[in-house]
Order: C-alpha cells, then structure tokens, then sequence
C-alpha cells in the first residue's frame, strides 16, 4: 500500500545541510529566492552569513510540509464549477434559504 500523505521531511538526506537562499530554485523549483525574501517573517527560519542568507534544511522541509496540502481532481473540478459565471436562479434562491 502506497502512502499518500508526501512528507518533505522524510527526503531530507537528498539535500545539504544547509541551502543558500541563492540556490533555492536549484533545488525546488517551484520556489524561488525573491518569494522567500518577501515573506518577511512568514518564511522558514533563516540565518544570515555576511551577505547570504542560508536556511537549514530540516527547518526548510518542516515549514514546505506545514504547507503542504493535497488537493484532488474532484476538488479542482468544483471549485472550477463553482466559480464559474453567475448563480443561476435556483442556486440563489437556495443560497438566501441557508
């Protein structure tokens, strides 16, 4: 049986010690070194070295898993609907009713 739940965590022996706020994308692409730096307190810890910025990985992985979240095709395809255009009459009517 495959787990389902992906932990970053558990990959942490893939990656350095430490990682330079510079390289980030090098290794997860879908971040990326500007993001990180305008986040301003709501990012992983860093700690600063001269100019650079270096996040520890076990800290970095903790808070991309605190972030993480599974979204199925089901959901996608509801929030697509449900965004879509405007309600009909019915759906208004039911809404008004709750």
């Amino acid at each position: 049986m495959v787990d389902d739940e992906f932990k970053w965590i558990d990959h942490v022996d893939r990656y350095p010690p430490a990682i330079p706020r510079t390289q980030i994308n090098d290794y997860f692409p879908f971040l990326k070194a500007k993001t990180l730096s305008n986040m301003s307190g709501k990012g992983p810890p860093a700690y600063r070295n001269g100019r650079a910025v270096i996040f520890p990985t076990k800290e970095l992985l903790k808070w991309l898993d605190s972030r993480n979240q599974m979204i199925s095709k089901d959901k996608k395809i509801e929030e697509k609907q449900k965004n879509r255009g405007r309600k009909t009459k019915i759906e208004e009517v039911k809404f008004r009713k709750k």
